[in-house]
């Protein structure tokens, strides 16, 4: 069975930021959590779900 939730040093790996970077986007209501005791976790759903937003942000345009 995979792995389904990170850590926020998991997380910050994944996505190529900081742990500050995934704290942020935490407190912005961004990436969804769960907690297990004072630890933040988060879903891979998630974590893919907000890279690929970021991929499509920045696509190069379309040259012929």
């Amino acid at each position: 069975m995979d792995k389904i939730l990170y850590s926020v040093s998991e997380a910050a790996y994944m996505l190529n930021c900081s742990t500050a970077s995934v704290y942020k986007l935490i407190d912005k209501g961004i990436l969804p959590y769960t907690l297990k005791g004072k630890s933040y976790l988060l879903h891979i759903d998630d974590l893919k779900a907000y890279a690929r937003s970021k991929v499509n942000q920045y696509k190069l345009p379309y040259h012929r």
